[in-house]
């Protein structure tokens, strides 16, 4: 401790006597660069101003240019006004011309803007229409313009020099005469030397000074940069560069000892007043101001160290003599602390800090003393909250397993070794898949919840158990759902057995149906009734006429038929009642909706009054649904006689019962669990309807409003639809009707 509090101060004392050296060497840096700054503001300021001066005498000079231009263009055409004339000039020709001329070169352009001669060979072919669209546009205008043009003073891409250009087309003349002038080559010869070498030699001599290394102007383009002061000499720049000047207008790039100044500069109307990019570029050498600076960090590291151990051997000795001890004495009272022993107190008499702290420990020791006995208490408690979540998930009725992340049991309850008759000791640890072969089928389950942490239900499954060569079906349902526990991260499988369920949920519908035959066994017995008579009627005719030996063959012949067609009538009506009333296993399979509603309305047209309209109407053509036969012709049948009995009440003068089948795409969006094509079977009659107060009622189990019924009919419709992954609903007004629509998912088969 006593090592690592002396590193530290002495980190601390150096620190700070580094951070002073720091700010020290800053100041003396950003002297420096504020030296530089003033320094390049005053340069530029007198270069704009020599810049200026610099321009009104190439403006003198390009008017001079002109004239003499104007004179050898005139004489050009004078000498050679067709194309015959000028294809037959030799190179050496047009050079002895140009001089004499005293121009830097001849050109002449075709119709089509081709040089197609020239006293500058590598020129010749060139086609100045293809190199932008504005000096085309300019070309073009010179043609048969009788008018002398002139370019202006630029500088040449390729090499840097400073021309002037000239052209002159006579009027109605497809033919363009073209002029150049070497513009330091002219100054050097029509004026003197003096003036030459202040333009384009080196005019800014006198701003140097013991910084400034090097000053010039370049005229960018792209990727490259030319001097306008020092003709051909090429800007040594990157393309990187070189845009980025032209992006930014005023860059600093520091390089070494170097520092490249680059700013735009404005040029007036009188020069390079084109598409130019001007730039100047200052050059400083600041190797001194670096040297210089270098000395000053120098000496600044020098007193750090000196400042550092002078302080470091005062702070150490005053340090150790008025705290050290006290803090070793808190330490070896903290440390009875941490063995356990809370009953310890720190002495400390002084009146400061570290006496502050002795006694704010010794009230945090009495704290931790209570806190200690009430952690105690609190984990009893936990660990009797433990067992009693566990005592109430080992008594619950279903099935409970947990697996981890490696997919092995971590969990297994007393139901789950009920059921397998496995124990808990042999199940956790084990790999439940290997362990309990018959649930693998779920593993690809557990996997989707694993990964996407969702829950997942898998209803009415059923299972077979074999016990001493007999086998038991069991009907369960599984949820299986995610399970994360400090780095756990498992799943939950609850299997819950509802075999009971399942066979008290088939009693009700069978006591629905009981139901509805009784209704329609009431209808059926009038038919029956009559068919009887016929039966009876005719058998005693022949019975008379045999006693009478009246009878003849025909005669018995045609009574018989009628007894037989009699009987086949009976016949029908006990299959149609009997294809209603069986109770045969709910297996799924592909059945016409169609069908099921003109079966029933065949057999229950009969059990309602003769003044009741019976209409079935199919609007969805040939359609199917996966369903249960005799369920769903449960729910036709109990929906139809349901409407008859509330018509049977009152209502309307002309009693209607409509069953209509129809597409419901609508129902897509109505019912988001459905996917693909919707039917929809509609039950309507305009009876005297239902009133609002008991509507939501009708599909609860026994609730009923008629005296002599069990309240189950619609409970077991609704129970069927929802089996069948469909949706009811019922709308009615009193005295308006009623309408049960049911909405099923249309069964395609691919």
């Amino acid at each position: 401790m006593r090592k690592k509090l002396f590193l530290l101060i002495f980190l601390i004392i150096f620190v700070t006597a580094a951070i002073l050296s720091l700010l020290v060497g800053r100041f003396s840096y950003s002297f420096v660069k504020t030296v530089l700054r003033e320094n390049r503001e005053e340069k530029l300021y007198r270069i704009e101003k020599q810049l200026d001066h610099y321009q009104s005498i190439l403006h003198s000079i390009e008017k001079n240019m002109d004239i003499d231009g104007s004179a050898a263009l005139y004489n050009l055409v004078r000498s050679y006004p067709t194309y015959e004339s000028i294809r037959s000039l030799s190179p050496g020709e047009m050079r002895r011309k140009a001089d004499s001329l005293k121009v830097g070169e001849i050109y002449f352009i075709n119709s089509a803007g081709v040089v197609f001669n020239s006293s500058l060979p590598a020129d010749k072919g060139l086609n100045l229409l293809s190199l932008s669209n504005a000096f085309t546009k300019y070309i073009k205008s010179i043609y048969g313009k009788g008018e002398v043009v002139s370019q202006g003073i630029s500088v040449s891409t390729r090499e840097g020099k400073i021309n002037h250009y000239m052209y002159y087309s006579p009027k109605g003349s497809d033919i363009i005469y073209e002029v150049s002038f070497d513009v330091p080559d002219f100054v050097n010869r029509r004026y003197n030397f003096a003036l030459y070498e202040f333009l384009f030699g080196d005019m800014f001599r006198n701003f140097y000074n013991e910084y400034l290394y090097s000053i010039d102007i370049y005229s960018i383009s792209k990727s490259t940069g030319w001097s306008l002061i020092n003709s051909g000499k090429k800007m040594d720049i990157t393309p990187d560069l070189a845009k980025r000047i032209i992006r930014e207008d005023n860059v600093v790039v520091e390089s070494g000892d170097r520092i490249f100044v680059y700013k735009k500069m404005k040029m007036n109307r009188y020069f390079f007043n084109r598409t130019t990019n001007v730039y100047f570029e200052l050059i400083y050498d600041v190797s001194a101001l670096n040297k210089y600076t270098g000395q000053i960090l120098l000496y600044s590291i020098i007193s750090v160290i000196i400042i550092t151990i002078a302080a470091f051997i005062i702070t150490a000795g005053r340090l150790n003599s008025l705290f050290l001890r006290r803090i070793a004495n808190i330490i070896d009272g903290l440390k009875m602390i941490r063995y356990g022993d809370y009953n310890t107190v720190i002495i400390d008499v002084a009146k400061d800090e570290l006496s502050d702290i002795a006694a704010s420990i010794n009230r945090m020791t009495e704290t931790i003393k209570l806190r200690s006995a009430e952690l105690n208490m609190s984990n009893e408690e936990l660990r009797e909250l433990t067992l009693y979540v566990n005592d109430i998930i080992e008594s619950m009725p279903s099935i409970i397993i947990t697996l981890d992340e490696n997919e092995k049991i971590i969990q297994w309850n007393r139901e789950a070794e009920k059921y397998t008759g496995y124990s808990s000791g042999e199940a956790v640890g084990r790999n439940l898949w290997e362990f309990i072969p018959s649930l693998e089928k779920y593993k690809v389950k557990c996997d989707e919840v694993r990964r996407e942490r969702v829950t997942i239900e898998i209803l009415k499954e059923v299972f077979v158990k074999e016990d001493c060569g007999s086998e038991e079906s069991f009907v369960k349902n599984i949820f299986i759902f995610p399970f994360s526990k400090k780095d756990i991260t498992g799943v939950i499988i609850r299997i819950d057995d509802i075999t009971e369920l399942e066979k008290n949920e088939e009693r009700l519908n069978r006591a629905s149906r009981v139901e509805a035959l009784g209704t329609m066994a009431g209808g059926l017995a009038h038919d029956f009734n009559n068919i009887i008579s016929g039966i009876i009627g005719t058998a005693s005719y022949l019975s008379m006429i045999v006693k009478d030996n009246k009878a003849d063959a025909a005669g018995i012949i045609d009574h018989l038929d009628i007894i037989k067609q009699s009987g086949g009538k009976a016949a029908e009506l006990v299959k149609n009642l009997l294809s209603v009333s069986k109770n045969e296993e709910a297996s799924f399979s592909r059945i016409s909706l169609e069908q099921i509603v003109r079966d029933v309305t065949a057999i229950v047209r009969s059990s309602i009054p003769d003044n009741i309209e019976l209409k079935f109407c199919n609007n969805a053509g040939e359609s199917f649904v996966l369903g249960n036969r005799t369920q769903l012709e449960q729910v036709v049948l109990n929906l139809i006689v349901n409407s008859s009995e509330a018509l049977k009440k009152g209502g309307a003068s002309n009693p209607v019962i409509s069953v209509l089948i129809e597409k419901a795409d609508s129902a897509l969006k109505k019912f988001s669990s459905f996917k693909g094509n919707v039917l929809h079977l509609s039950v309507a009659d305009n009876g005297p309807g239902i009133d609002r107060s008991i509507l939501g009622n009708i599909f609860d189990p026994f609730f009923t409003t008629k005296s002599e019924g069990s309240g189950l009919g619609l409970a077991v419709v609704h129970n069927i639809i929802i089996r069948h992954e469909g949706h009811i609903e019922v709308h009615s007004e009193p005295g308006s009707g009623t309408v049960f629509d049911i909405y099923l998912p249309e069964f395609i088969e691919s």
